[in-house]
């Protein structure tokens, strides 16, 4: 029988500060599928501000639960995008 690696612990996904003066970013496409496993800084997002493009990292180890909010469309900083369920820390 093998352990589910992933804990109960969800944490919400956010757009963060990119410096916008509350400007409206656009997320343009989501690199990364529901379900499927992140690390801590891989890139699960790109955003859109004017005409600049950023990469949104993932600031945990887990498996990205489910998307909050689709490719296209406009969000504000600290906007809930999406939800990574947290993987457990290995017990030593």
């Amino acid at each position: 029988m093998t352990q589910d690696p992933f804990s109960e612990e969800i944490q919400q996904v956010t757009v963060p500060d990119l410096g916008t003066e509350n400007r409206p970013v656009s997320l343009v496409n989501w690199l990364v599928s529901p379900d499927a496993k992140v690390i801590a800084g891989e890139r699960i997002a790109e955003l859109l501000v004017d005409s600049t493009l950023f990469h949104l990292e993932s600031e945990h180890n887990g498996r990205l639960k489910k998307y909050l909010v689709p490719s296209g469309v406009e969000v504000q900083t600290g906007d809930f995008i999406a939800e990574i369920e947290v993987e457990k820390a290995e017990e030593y």
